[in-house]
């Protein structure tokens, strides 16, 4: 068992995605009830030997230095838990009038522990755009809100969970389906743990099956080039550093000069912008992407410039200098592909352009590293895989020249 501590106990739980991560978890009893809550990334490593304590020490210990950003020390995910403990205990009375599923989503959306150390920008603008009011003038809109909004958080049953999810099958995808039974489970559990209901209904409902993750699509360098030129100038620029770099589209937005290193034949990737701020890159580290001769070609064709070229300003700023919108690169990308598709031009009717999206040349990327020979490891560090399992997609590209020699020595 973890730990006491006056008000309840930590745990480290490993992440689920086998990415190695650790995260502090809180476990406490409110109103005869066993809670548990995540607080946050741990900034602590597993002990060689287990240790002859009890709780969370005896398997794990505090990392030696400065925790990175966002990571908790032992000691302030124990303050945080205290925070939460008292938050719960008197934000969340198990008496007391009913409570709408409407003021549970708010409460676990506003909820400053999930926001500052469970969810990303991205998963918190996911989570609150799958909750947000219903639009007359789009059904596709807030539909949680419209089946449950008004409802008592604690007469939702079961069964209306499971009628819910059916009206969307085929509607929207199983993958969108279970997205919806997610965020209900969450919202429901987060209920539960104030008090507000017993249960989580959403939970008792089984999750659709989905199918295989597609096959990777990517370019030829070609049809890179094609859509680069009809993009032109610093748009086109940018396509190509992002197809032959791997760049993800936020870190291309928030790169800056000084993180150009032409005699090393480098960039250096330490930010990227997501959901509108400027934060590390979605790995959570920064990492050295190797600078081949054709983007560093274009890289140094704009760093002569007449502005913006100094080492604090961005390498595809606006106009102004400022930093671009990600949509707005993903926009001005699309109508470049759909002129490199036309049949008008030679160049894209020879190169065959495909309607892929933006993010698909960094798929591009990869695939054309595990095509030249490039170890897996390798492509997982440029490409700042946080998980090897993630990088392994890219493999079977791979050449294997001996295979059948290999075979043929087997059988023999």
């Amino acid at each position: 068992m973890p730990a006491a501590t006056p008000a309840g106990a930590l745990v480290v739980v490993p992440a689920k995605d086998g990415s190695g991560r650790l995260y502090f978890e809180a476990t406490w009893r409110h109103a005869g009830r066993a809670m548990k809550r995540r607080l946050g990334p741990a900034w602590v490593r597993p002990r060689a030997a287990p240790a002859d304590v009890k709780g969370w020490q005896r398997s794990y210990e505090k990392r030696p230095g400065n925790p990175r950003s966002g990571e908790l020390t032992p000691q302030q995910a124990t303050a945080a838990m205290r925070d939460l403990i008292e938050q719960v205990a008197t934000s969340a009375p198990v008496s007391g009038a009913p409570r709408t599923f409407r003021e549970a989503a708010r409460a676990w959306l506003d909820d400053p522990h999930e926001r500052a150390h469970t969810w990303t920008p991205e998963t918190y603008a996911f989570n609150r755009g799958l909750l947000r009011e219903p639009d007359e003038r789009d059904e596709r809109r807030g539909r949680i809100m419209a089946a449950f909004g008004d409802k008592r958080v604690d007469r939702i049953t079961v069964e209306d969970i499971r009628k819910y999810l059916r009206r969307l099958d085929g509607k929207v995808s199983a993958r969108t389906v279970n997205a919806h039974r997610q965020v209900m489970s969450s919202v429901f559990a987060d209920a539960a743990a104030r008090g507000w209901r017993t249960g989580n209904p959403a939970a008792a409902v089984a999750k659709r099956r989905q199918p295989a993750a597609p096959e990777l699509s990517m370019f030829t360098v070609e049809q890179v080039e094609a859509i680069a030129a009809q993009a032109g100038g610093e748009p086109g620029a940018l396509i190509i550093v992002a197809a032959m770099t791997g760049l993800r589209r936020g870190e291309l937005v928030a790169l800056r000069w000084r993180d150009i290193h032409f005699r090393q034949a480098a960039i250096h990737v330490g930010r990227a912008v997501s959901a509108g701020e400027v934060k590390r890159p979605k790995s959570g580290k920064g990492r050295v992407v190797p600078l081949a001769e054709r983007p560093a070609e274009v890289l140094r064709e704009l760093s002569r410039r007449e502005r913006w070229t100094g080492p604090d300003d961005l390498v595809f700023p606006r106009a102004d200098g400022g930093r671009r919108d990600p949509d707005a690169v993903s926009h001005a990308y699309v109508e470049a592909r759909n002129r490199a598709t036309s049949p008008a031009i030679p160049l894209a009717d020879a190169a065959g352009v495909p309607p892929l999206r933006f993010h698909d040349l960094r798929h591009t990327f990869g695939t054309l590293c595990a095509r030249g020979g490039v170890s897996g490891f390798d492509i997982q560090a440029w490409m700042g895989h946080s998980s090897y399992a993630t990088t392994q997609r890219y493999l079977h590209h791979a050449p294997r020249a001996d295979d059948a020699a290999r075979l043929s020595a087997v059988l023999r």
